[in-house]
């Protein structure tokens, strides 16, 4: 009886017929009311499914600038994703490994037309350093945003680029090893497994430009090759906006300049901190 309560007041309670008939009417309305709007609700789901965009071609990545509508099409557009480039369920979560990422990136490089240009940098990397090839691969990977490419499941909306032309790639190198940093094959290597893109790309520009740019504690070439060594990321800070001055900065809305020049991360005051051992609490040095 307590669970007939709460929906049909019974006749004995003090209330006349004609009360009774009133609370019955409103409550038949009030479910219908109830009834009306889930059954909207579900249809709504229904015609969202059914005007989900249509599932991509094997020749498509699923991920994309435009949102699937469904979590059934995100499934399984992710799940043509991970077929196409033989991925596991898990592989963007786990840590990366190079037999799980190098057959990607070897098949997006295969899309791209750039195969020979890829072996064959490979290639010059090997002889100049004596670095196992997987090694030279992987550092290529990460230098050209295709480990990044790889940990966010192969989206199309981020491009990987190919290396430079091999013919450069050997110049650069060459001039690494018998221009005045004069790098060993084993300190070449070093550099190369962490900034392959600043090493590979025209470093004789750099190296002039960061050198001539560099506090005075990192101006002397024999310092400056040391600093290089030790901190590989150097050769690319080609930039320092202590030199420039302050009153051609765009000005803030409290009439004080821009603090810096906006090109922090090539700026030596941003870096020298950190490259002397000190702790950074702000950016002036």
């Amino acid at each position: 009886q307590g669970r007939f309560l709460c929906c049909r007041p019974p006749r004995s309670m003090n209330m006349s017929p004609g009360q009774y008939r009133v609370i019955r009417r409103r409550g038949r309305w009030l479910f219908c009311q109830c009834a009306g709007s889930f059954a909207a609700g579900v249809l709504a789901g229904m015609l969202q499914n059914f005007a989900a965009p249509t599932l991509p071609s094997l020749a498509r990545s699923f991920c994309s600038t435009s949102k699937p509508c469904s979590m059934w099409t995100a499934q399984t557009v992710t799940m043509l994703q991970r077929r196409r480039f033989g991925l596991s369920r898990a592989a963007a979560w786990q840590p990366i490994e190079s037999d799980d990422m190098l057959p990607v990136v070897r098949k997006g490089l295969a899309e791209m037309g750039g195969t020979e240009t890829w072996k064959e940098v490979v290639a010059i990397i090997v002889r100049a350093t004596n670095m196992p090839e997987v090694e030279a691969e992987l550092a290529l990977a990460l230098a050209f945003n295709w480990q990044g490419w790889f940990q966010m499941n192969c989206p199309t909306y981020l491009k990987p680029e190919l290396p430079p032309h091999p013919n450069k790639v050997q110049d650069a190198l060459q001039w690494l090893q018998d221009g005045p940093l004069h790098l060993s094959p084993d300190e070449l290597r070093v550099a190369l497994e962490k900034c392959a893109k600043t090493y590979m790309t025209d470093p004789k520009s750099s190296y002039l430009a960061a050198l001539s740019t560099a506090p005075e504690q990192f101006r002397e070439p024999d310092v400056f090759r040391a600093l290089l060594l030790r901190e590989p990321h150097a050769l690319r800070l080609t930039y320092n906006c202590l030199d420039t001055d302050p009153d051609t900065r765009p000005i803030l809305a409290l009439g004080e300049p821009l603090p810096c020049d906006g090109h922090c991360r090539r700026c030596w005051r941003t870096h020298t901190p950190q490259l002397m051992g000190e702790v950074i609490h702000e950016v002036d040095v």
